[in-house]
């Protein structure tokens, strides 16, 4: 999961702002997986960390809640911590080997 943090325009205005050169450096790496991911003939989608719990409760006919209570039961025996950002990640596993 690659999040976006911002909407990068043309690259030289990106690069005089060092706010911008962030987001610019952040959509480099979501690009380079991207491309690795396509050369490894893998399955890629872009999904929104925002909605993942909506779009995969949508589709189990539940609320994000309940889903997120439920991926909270869910922890690998050999996780050290299951945050909400490891549950959102597995909802979006989910939702990419559904699609």
């Amino acid at each position: 999961m690659l999040t976006g943090r911002g909407v990068l325009g043309d690259l030289d205005d990106a690069l005089k702002s060092h706010a911008s050169i962030h987001i610019a450096e952040g959509e480099a790496v979501r690009k380079a997986v991207r491309v690795a991911v396509g050369e490894m003939q893998v399955a890629c989608i872009d999904q929104d960390e925002k909605s993942t719990l909506v779009e995969a409760g949508n589709k189990l006919r539940t609320s994000p809640e309940a889903l997120d209570s439920r991926l909270k039961q869910c922890r690998p025996p050999q996780a050290r911590s299951w945050t909400k950002e490891h549950r959102i990640i597995a909802a979006a596993a989910w939702l990419a080997a559904s699609a």
